[in-house]
């Protein structure tokens, strides 16, 4: 369920929701207005089938807490706000996807027992679409791209290139790259999904192989047991 007050579309963004564009002639969400590097504004949602991207107000006093799950692929580290969720960090890596506010451990927190749980049915292959909020914090750019991985179906694949054309620019196959490389919410916003035009696995924070077995995972030619799996 998409939380109250926010927009919906059952087309992929970007789209007109609002007046107001920004240097490059797209629509910007309800609220938001142009920065020179990130955007800002008030809370839209993109209807991808399940979870709804959020934007957060650039410069916002924030708190975030985390907590660490175990998983098939190591540990991860679940971030989020009473927004939603904020970052999945591989282990306990520090964040490289720009400054969050000081965090404090809280795995009572309803958002991050919520995610956890989704990703225990994840991984035990119970769930195919995540339904959590995303509190994502972006360039329009990348908020565009980040949103496009969110139509990739569970167990399919898609193009760098692809991803390009779907956002109505053939040419910029390189930025999306960039930014598929600086998704902030891996898995749920399912980056692994994007391959090179060769079909080869490349380009993923939480390395090659983590990318081919979830990529293995979802298309059904492994065998998991979650429980055996974690400890």
């Amino acid at each position: 369920m998409l939380p109250v007050g926010t927009l919906t579309s059952s087309v992929p963004p970007p789209f007109p929701i609002a007046a107001g564009t920004n240097g490059d002639g797209w629509l910007l969400p309800w609220g938001a207005e142009r920065s020179e590097n990130r955007v800002r504004g008030s809370v839209t949602g993109w209807n991808t089938g399940g979870s709804s991207v959020q934007m957060r107000e650039q410069g916002a006093v924030r708190e975030y807490v985390f907590t660490v799950m175990p998983s098939p692929i190591g540990e991860l580290t679940l971030v989020g706000s009473d927004r939603g969720v904020a970052q999945i960090l591989w282990g306990r890596e520090r964040s490289h996807h720009g400054p969050l506010a000081p965090m404090k451990e809280d795995p009572s927190h309803p958002v991050l027992i919520e995610v956890a749980l989704q990703f225990s049915e994840y991984f035990a292959r119970k769930r195919k679409r995540f339904d959590v909020k995303l509190d994502f914090l972006g360039t329009e750019f990348q908020l565009r791209v980040w949103s496009e991985l969110l139509n990739i179906p569970f167990g399919e694949t898609r193009t760098y290139g692809e991803v390009a054309k779907r956002l109505g620019d053939a040419k910029a196959t390189r930025a999306v790259g960039a930014a598929n490389g600086r998704n902030p919410i891996p898995i749920i916003a399912p980056c692994h999904r994007v391959i090179g035009a060769s079909g080869k696995l490349v380009g993923f924070g939480g390395g090659l192989d983590v990318k081919g077995y979830l990529l293995d995972l979802e298309r059904g030619t492994i065998e998991l047991d979650f429980a055996k799996a974690t400890p």
